[in-house]
């Protein structure tokens, strides 16, 4: 199990060299993040790298778990994000 573990660790060096090759040709589609209020920023401006117009919005109070410690906050966002009304 350790040793499957650590195969993320090791495809790291390429998923950058992929990432790098990848990115020379920016995301133009809508993209849109969401997530906790202290890490925002910095996912945000990360994301942009790939999307430059991707938008976002931070989430305060939350931590790791997202989706069960706001999860009607999540819904709001998705059904905004793609113009879903009840």
């Amino acid at each position: 199990m350790l040793h499957n573990g650590s195969r993320y660790y090791q495809a790291w060096p390429q998923d950058e060299a992929d990432n790098r090759r990848l990115m020379l040709k920016p995301l133009d589609m809508p993209v849109h993040i969401i997530a906790q209020a202290q890490l925002f920023d910095t996912f945000l401006a990360a994301l942009r790298d790939a999307a430059p117009h991707a938008t976002g919005s931070p989430v305060e109070g939350v931590g790791h778990w997202l989706l069960h410690e706001a999860p009607g906050r999540v819904l709001t966002e998705i059904r905004t994000f793609f113009g879903y009304q009840l």
